[in-house]
């Protein structure tokens, strides 16, 4: 994939199941209204105090969440959210891996799962393994090398939430 296919406005493109696309997601600060006909992600806090009504709207919601977060807080509300943006803190906090698993596999979450943040390109490969289909890199320029990074390996050994692990072939 050349550079010329990373969409125009590059500072609001992500990698969206493999593909390098536009974000057609808007991020709401607390304080700020919502939009009313874009997808808003809201904080967890927020989506806390105006379920009901956020849940009432015509558009797609999701919420940003911390990695450090207990997937029990969300077992109510995942069948209700379109999108579940999990915020990265620093690069080497690796409870960001358990809990897209657990949302995937425990909670049965189907939507978007995107990985916010500091997001690396070496670590989206990973990512991908255990359910997050959304990458949104603080650099627009590193876009290239994290889509690069989702196809390094064409097999796996361990079981994980995408394909089949190699062990399983026999």
């Amino acid at each position: 994939m050349s550079d010329s296919s990373i969409p125009r406005d590059s500072s609001r493109s992500i990698i969206r199941n493999g593909v390098i696309t536009a974000d057609d997601w808007v991020h709401v600060a607390d304080e700020a209204a919502i939009p009313e006909t874009e997808p808003a992600i809201v904080s967890m806090a927020r989506w806390q105090r105006e379920r009901d009504a956020l849940i009432s709207r015509d558009q797609p919601v999701g919420i940003r969440v911390p990695a450090h977060l207990d997937p029990a807080e969300l077992a109510d509300d995942v069948a209700r959210l379109d999108l579940i943006a999990v915020d990265i803190e620093r690069f080497g906090d690796g409870r960001l891996f358990t809990l897209a698993r657990l949302l995937r596999s425990r909670l049965g979450f189907e939507g978007e799962m995107r990985a916010c943040g500091a997001v690396h390109p070496d670590q989206v490969f990973y990512m991908k393994r255990v359910g997050f289909n959304a990458f949104e890199l603080e650099s627009p320029a590193r876009l290239q090398a994290a889509l690069r990074a989702l196809q390094a390996f064409t097999v796996c050994y361990q079981g994980a939430d995408d394909d089949l692990p190699l062990y399983r072939y026999r």
